[in-house]
């Protein structure tokens, strides 16, 4: 005999989506689930600038309520066609910086 499991969290709070197929009725007032995209965005590190404006335009043209934003920047890696001159320093190339904005539309 197995046990069955204490649901905890209804799949709402724990971000899952139910989607309303229109063959149940819905509760007076209840609003419909916006659905979740994801738009991302992606610059070398000496661009940051241009990515900061690029990102804050698309917010300021669509108007978009954001669930989230998550970023990631590459680890830099040797340029293995620039040799040190007289220094121990290595030349890098520039890192990827990447942005992932989640928002309801």
């Amino acid at each position: 005999m197995t046990e069955r499991a204490k649901v905890l969290y209804s799949p709402a709070e724990c971000g899952i989506l139910q989607v309303d197929r229109g063959d149940a009725p819905q509760e007076q007032g209840q609003k419909e689930a916006e659905m979740h995209r994801v738009k991302i965005f992606k610059r070398v590190e000496r661009e940051t600038a241009k990515l900061e404006e690029e990102i804050n335009a698309w917010l300021a043209e669509t108007g978009v309520r954001i669930v989230s934003i998550t970023g990631n920047i590459a680890p830099q890696t040797p340029d293995p066609n620039i040799k040190p001159k007289g220094t121990d320093r290595l030349a890098f190339f520039p890192s990827d910086i990447l942005v992932i904005i989640v928002y309801e539309g």
